[in-house]
């Protein structure tokens, strides 16, 4: 009887860790206009040698850095692939490498390519070593915990052994000694500093428990034996952090595993555990509540201490307006494997975090739903200590640090299964597969939506955003953004309702879309006019003249160029369904077009929109622009769909068309503050000083139009969601 089957999560995983490499090698993502063929001709020098290596812990940083990804890349892949695969993970530390030319406070190395390669190399043998039985998703519960357990040990030992400033020196070794680098009597360092040595060992029992309550569900009939093994485990890693010069061999360290496993078998025991706290599972939710905010408060005291408050309001301003809210940059002020130390210390504090809040709140329903509800708390004690950290002295606050919260609360609600007990589960606690919901509810896709409206409120602090998006974006002091966002997804939103609605089985429908597509561009139209600066709308539907009153003129001109823009991405979402919705929008053709191009384009009174417009504001350039907006609803509807060819033409040869109608829609050069540009640069550069060209204009388009094309998707999603569209047939 087979216990497993393939899945593609070892794929998934890969391309989820792809981001960390990436974006570590970018940050804090200070960009720097250069010549492209003069960077190129240094980076080819750098490549030419000769080979330095700066410093042993970052080497060993890049290292670990491509190990992981080559690791997942190969799982359950042929050994004839693992070349394939390290060719690829150098190829891409190439481009990193060549990416930090155009990055300022980037040094590329010759030694990090080294690095990395070796990395790669090490990943694919180690995925080729494994039995092919770790990359099948196992049915058998047990299993999966084997797989969970080694996975930790293995992180275990790697950050038991980090910074891996190795040495075999037997010099360094007696100056590691004569300086207190051993210590072979317990609790030696708690007189010098107590409070750092308490939080050291409260990590490290933790680490151990978490280490032993997986060892026993893993191997649920060892017993003492799997905890012995562990003993023998931290010995060994205590021992080896004789040769790494950065750690403390503390026999303390030795007792506090012994604690931490001890504490394990206790929990693992059913029979163990006291009635009163197995009761907590089901009938006393308030004291699992309580519990969960105990930790919640201990996270935050741990977090923050010491507690030296800033001495003035003035202080507190320099420190806000001093602070970058990009996440991870305060990580790059350190070694890279300072950082990585930083990264594993707080994904297990938010990975216990979140599991003292999935004990208390016995989520039910899917991993989404699991992880919503887990992010939601996680999220705010993150928040809550960035919040008293800008308000400390000696403390460097990180919008990181929620971030890691809401990807360890995603982990934790990944784990199957309902309730998280105490003790050991049994097989009547399980939840099959029949029971799981199969739909996402409207009350998730509500907190989806809370969370991006929450979130756009640092949107203005993304680097390389355009001056034109940030001035709009700028109003009321950067807190009409949620607003703002709130009418731009409700246009793609209201679109996808349009298509939906637009059925010619349906009796009126196309009388009804005669009277709702006005209707709700005229309700958008409200809600920018009372939202977006009045400087921002002046730039795009220009200064009122007819003397029919100020705010009239500009909200008619308003709701007509948004009755454009709705009907041509409601006419391309029409693809999400079958029939011929798409002919019915069409037929508006008739009066949209005409009234489009002669209110925006022929009766403008201001050039700031028609000059970026070829020709002068000519009828194809109409087409291009309104063409691009068809396009852009036809690759969500495609994506939503569900085809994998449709998939595949939607991302890979829809945005060359899209840039293309917008290469024939725009001006191709603007004489304009002293400076001659296109138009695409115009719209898409960071400021008025620094225009984008070449390549650097390729990216943005192409990371605008992933945005545009990814809110378009989200919005028809949420739609269906909550609607409750049924999807198509062949999706």
């Amino acid at each position: 009887m087979r216990t497993s089957q393939r899945t593609g999560w070892a794929g998934w995983a890969a391309l989820a860790y792809l981001a960390f490499p990436i974006y570590g090698s970018l940050v804090p993502f200070r960009w720097q206009a250069r010549d492209p063929a003069e960077a190129f001709q240094a980076f080819v020098a750098l490549l030419q040698g000769p080979l330095l290596i700066d410093s042993r812990p970052d080497f060993a940083a890049n290292l670990l850095l491509a190990a992981p990804l080559a690791l997942l890349l190969q799982g359950g892949r042929r050994a004839w692939a693992a070349p394939l695969v390290w060719c690829a993970c150098s190829l891409l530390a190439l481009c990193m490498e060549a990416a930090q030319m155009f990055f300022s406070g980037r040094n590329p190395a010759l030694s990090d390519v080294l690095a990395q390669s070796i990395g790669a190399a090490c990943g694919a043998t180690a995925a080729c070593l494994l039995p092919h039985s770790f990359w099948q998703r196992s049915q058998h519960e047990q299993q999966a915990w084997r797989r969970r357990f080694f996975i930790y040990l293995a992180g275990l030992a790697l950050y038991a052994l980090m910074p891996l400033d190795l040495t075999t020196s037997l010099s360094e070794l007696l100056r590691k000694w004569r300086e207190g680098g051993v210590r072979l009597l317990p609790f030696q360092g708690w007189a010098r500093s107590p409070w750092t040595e308490l939080t050291s060992s409260l990590l490290d029992i933790g680490l151990w428990t978490l280490a032993g309550w997986l060892a026993a569900r893993a191997y649920p009939r060892a017993g003492w034996r799997v905890l012995l093994g562990l003993f023998a485990l931290a010995v060994g890693l205590e021992l080896a952090q004789l040769l790494v010069m950065s750690r403390i061999t503390d026999v303390t360290d030795l007792m506090a595993a012994v604690a931490g496993l001890a504490f394990a078998h206790q929990l693992s025991q059913r029979h163990a555990v006291p009635d009163a706290l197995r009761g907590l599972n089901n009938d006393q939710p308030l004291l699992r509540w309580a519990a969960a905010l105990a930790v919640s408060l201990a996270l935050v005291l741990l977090a923050t201490w010491p507690w030296q408050a800033v001495g003035s309001g003035a202080e507190l301003r320099a420190r806000m307006a001093a602070q970058s809210w990009l996440p991870f940059v305060s990580y790059t002020l350190s070694q890279e494997l300072s950082l990585l130390t930083s990264l594993l210390r707080r994904v297990f504090a938010f990975a216990a975090l979140a599991l003292a809040w999935r004990w208390a709140l016995q989520p039910k329903g899917s991993a989404l739903q699991r992880a919503l509800w887990l992010g939601l708390p996680c999220a705010a004690t993150a928040a809550l200590i960035e919040c008293l950290q800008l308000g400390l002295r000696g403390q460097t606050s990180d919008s990181g640090d929620a971030v890691l919260a809401l990807l360890a609360a995603a982990g934790i609600a990944q784990w199957h299964g309902g309730d998280l007990h105490l003790g050991a589960r049994t097989p009547a606690t399980t939840q099959t597969q029949a029971e799981r919901p199969g739909r996402v509810s409207a009350v998730w896709a509500w907190a989806a939506l809370s969370l991006a409206l929450l979130a756009s409120l640092g949107l203005n602090h993304l680097p390389g955003l355009p001056y034109n998006v940030r001035e709009l974006f700028g109003g009321f002091g950067g807190m009409a953004a949620p607003a703002l966002l709130l009418g731009m997804a409700a246009l793609p939103a209201a679109a996808a309702w349009l298509a939906q609605r637009a059925d010619p089985a349906r009796l009126g429908a196309v009388r009804a879309s005669l009277w709702q597509l006005p209707t709700l561009a005229i309700l958008l139209a409200l809600w920018l006019l009372l939202w977006a600066p009045t400087e921002s709308l002046h730039d795009v539907v220009g200064t009122p003249t007819l003397g029919v009153g100020d705010a009239a003129e500009l909200f008619a001109r308003l709701a007509v160029l948004l009755v454009g823009l709705l009907w041509a991405l409601a006419l391309g979402l029409a693809g999400a369904w079958s029939g011929r919705r798409g002919w019915l929008l069409g037929l508006h053709a008739v009066w949209v077009l005409p009234l489009w191009h002669g209110v925006v384009v022929w009766g403008a009174n201001t050039d700031n929109l028609v000059e970026l417009m070829a020709g002068g504001g000519s009828l194809l350039a109409t087409l291009c622009w309104l063409g691009y907006l068809t396009l852009l609803g036809l690759s969500a509807a495609w994506l939503w769909r569900g085809g994998t060819l449709r998939r595949l033409l939607a991302l890979l040869l829809m945005p060359l068309i899209g840039w293309s109608l917008l290469q024939s829609g725009t001006e191709a050069m603007l004489i304009k503050y002293g400076q001659t540009f296109s138009a695409l640069q115009f719209l898409l550069s960071e400021d008025r000083q620094h225009y984008a060209q070449g390549a650097a204009l390729h990216a943005r388009f192409a990371i605008a139009h992933g945005l545009l094309l990814a809110g378009s998707w989200a919005a028809l999603t949420w739609c269906a969601i909550v609607r409750r569209w049924p999807r198509p047939a062949d999706a």
